[in-house]
């Protein structure tokens, strides 16, 4: 078995990459990218894996209270960071 699997997506060269739309972050992912250099700062020469299942206990423990306060940061981040009513643009 020598073949490699069939690609389904192109790969993307440099013009495909800047016109690529990233999915915004998710409210693990905010908490994550704050609080990774913690975990590497508390837990040093752990490799990645680690650190990420850190993260993920982390998480896990913090308080329904807590993790709303991430949840709403990432609702601005995908609303692009018109926070405020949930409508669209528009007035009255």
């Amino acid at each position: 078995m020598g073949e490699a699997w069939p690609r389904l997506t192109p790969p993307l060269g440099p013009q495909r990459e800047k016109d690529h739309i990233r999915r915004p972050m998710n409210a693990f992912m905010i908490f994550s990218k704050r609080h990774r250099a913690l975990v590497h700062q508390r837990h040093p020469n752990q490799d990645n894996r680690t650190v990420s299942k850190i993260l993920g206990e982390w998480w896990y423990a913090l308080g329904p209270r807590e993790k709303q306060k991430y949840h709403d940061l990432a609702f601005q981040v995908g609303t692009g960071g018109c926070g405020g009513s949930r409508g669209g643009a528009g007035g009255s």
